[in-house]
C-alpha cells in the first residue's frame, strides 16, 4: 500500500511528519535513529533483511533511502 499512495519511502515519511503531532514524529524519529546505530556498518541486504523477516515491514531500502528518510525525518528538504 505505501508505494501505491505515496510512491516512495522517503514520500511516506515526508507525509508522516506532515501529519503527526510532534510527539508523534519525535518518537518515531527516535526510533528510526535507534534503528540505524543498532544497523551501523551492516550491509543493505542485511538490514533489510531485519526489517523484512524480524519487523515484519514489506518495504525493501534501496541505497539511498537512509539518507532521504532521515532528512525528512530532521525537516530537511529532499536533496
Amino acid at each position: 500500500d505505501m508505494a501505491d499512495e505515496y510512491g516512495t519511502l522517503e514520500e511516506a515519511a515526508r507525509q508522516f511528519c506532515e501529519d503527526a503531532d510532534r510527539g508523534e514524529r519525535k518518537t518515531v524519529a527516535d526510533e528510526w535513529q535507534r534503528f540505524l546505530a543498532q544497523t551501523k556498518g551492516q550491509p543493505l541486504a542485511v538490514i533489510n533483511k531485519i526489517l523484512t523477516e524480524k519487523l515484519g515491514s514489506s518495504c525493501r531500502l534501496q541505497s539511498d533511502d537512509v539518507d532521504k528518510i532521515s532528512r525528512a525525518f530532521q525537516g530537511l528538504p529532499p536533496e
